[in-house]
């Protein structure tokens, strides 16, 4: 778990603590994420989305902290998946010879989880934090 490597699930920027939270934050909801959990004196959040296809649903929790770092900040982010199929069934029973229904039953199966390693996935997240940050200094000089 602690090995040497990239570190590609953390950006220094060159900007102040709060700048990046707040960039950080509007990207989050930007993207249709739903705040679970955020502590701004922490500087951390829980964002989750879900994905649904047919009867299969996918679950992203996306967490992202903020520490400052010399004169800027480093933004941590990390990302889990889980994914559930909904399951349903009828019971019948036999009357003579016709099949009366007599209830039903729906269960949700989680079928696994992940831990989100993609790369591209981070840098497009950072990105996109980069963006917002410049739009905002945009704003404040207009």
């Amino acid at each position: 778990v602690f090995n040497e490597g990239s570190k590609y699930n953390s950006r220094i920027f060159e900007e102040p603590i709060e700048s990046v939270w707040v960039a950080a934050e509007k990207v989050v909801l930007a993207q249709g994420f739903i705040l679970e959990k955020t502590d701004k004196n922490a500087m951390a959040m829980v964002a989750t989305r879900l994905f649904k296809e047919d009867d299969e649903t996918a679950t992203l929790v996306l967490s992202v902290t903020a520490r400052a770092e010399g004169k800027g900040t480093i933004l941590f982010a990390t990302a889990n998946q889980t994914k559930e199929k909904f399951h349903s069934a009828r019971s019948y029973d036999w009357f003579l010879i016709i099949p009366r229904p007599t209830g039903s039953t729906a269960a949700s199966v989680k079928m696994g989880g992940e831990t989100i390693e993609d790369p591209e996935f981070f840098q497009k997240f950072f990105h996109a934090v980069e963006k917002e940050i410049a739009q905002a200094k945009r704003g404040k000089q207009g």
